[in-house]
């Protein structure tokens, strides 16, 4: 298997080559000598790199930016995962200034409290222990976290000017505006992560 990330129109992108080993069984240990069957020189990639045209429309550009998915099973809640903004419908919106599923910071998703769908209405009800499950379809992986603290209200602070930092173990930062329906603080759910599987695992939420 070989990867490559690129950006292009301010986006990010991902190819993934999938190959078999030649000569590889179930016993075989030692990749030494193997002829592995996968694109490996840079001149190719940046052929396939170059190739590609992103069609610049609304409608393409909205779903090459739904790059994950939320589930909140204890509220009911599942929304896309955009870069794009945070009035994008049926979506929460990722923070740029913070970190990434599964990195070692603050992960930081925005979500209206009333309007655009209000994908975070019901986010103040979440309790300690409460699962959050974020599935990457970048990594194709499935990132589950707990709720370790609800209640964070940070007066005169909008989600966009806080600074995430960068921590021992990765962290989910749910935000909302609050009071309801207004804009003059910001309502943070924090959660850690517990646990990571492949994205076509099931995943027990009781």
């Amino acid at each position: 298997r070989k990867e490559i990330w690129f950006e292009k129109n301010n986006k990010l992108y991902t190819i993934i080559y999938n190959g078999p080993i030649d000569g590889l069984d179930s016993k075989n240990e030692d990749f030494s000598g193997l002829n592995i069957n996968l694109i490996n020189s840079k001149s190719s990639f940046e052929k396939v790199v170059d190739s590609i045209q992103i069609k610049d429309n609304e409608s393409v550009s909205s779903q090459s930016t739904r790059w994950a998915e939320i589930s909140i099973p204890s509220i009911h809640a599942e929304w896309w995962i955009t870069s794009k903004s945070v009035n994008t419908a049926n979506s929460v919106y990722h923070l740029p200034n913070s970190y990434y599923p599964g990195e070692k910071g603050e992960m930081a998703l925005m979500g209206h409290h009333t309007t655009h769908h209000a994908p975070f209405l019901h986010i103040d009800r979440l309790k300690t222990g409460d699962k959050v499950i974020i599935k990457d379809f970048l990594t194709q992986k499935k990132y589950i976290y707990e709720v370790e603290y609800n209640g964070d209200v940070r007066w005169g602070v909008k989600g966009k000017n806080i600074e995430y930092k960068a921590s021992e173990e990765p962290k989910l930062l749910l935000i909302t505006c609050y009071p309801p329906g207004y804009s003059r603080a910001a309502w943070i759910v924090h959660s850690k992560l517990v646990s990571v599987e492949p994205l076509d695992k099931g995943t027990e939420t009781n």
